[in-house]
């Protein structure tokens, strides 16, 4: 099946970038929402879903298989801005798994 450079077959792109352009609406930091929409950042952020098969790691955890919707920063941007594109510090993840987050983890 051919997916794009993020991940995704071509039945669901639409609603990945659906999802990701609401998330991005609803950034205040000015640095984060410019980091957010640059080419490192981009790049990198495929190259996490693709390491993860474009699945939330989460839900792999209890066998369950969803895509991911996101990538998610394990360190946050605002504790740590040197980890920002490191893959380490990144995991695929669903809507659902990402909003189980609690803010500042």
């Amino acid at each position: 099946m051919t997916r794009d450079v993020c991940g995704y077959c071509p039945g669901h792109v639409h609603a990945a970038q659906e999802t990701h352009s609401e998330y991005k609406r609803n950034r205040t930091d000015k640095r984060e929402q410019l980091f957010y929409t640059s080419t490192p950042w981009i790049k990198t952020r495929a190259s996490a879903l693709r390491r993860d098969h474009g699945l939330c790691q989460h839900c792999l955890r209890d066998d369950k298989v969803t895509l991911a919707a996101m990538v998610h920063h394990i360190i946050e941007l605002k504790a740590n801005w040197s980890l920002r594109l490191v893959l380490s510090n990144l995991v695929s993840l669903c809507n659902r798994c990402h909003s189980r987050i609690p803010k500042g983890r």
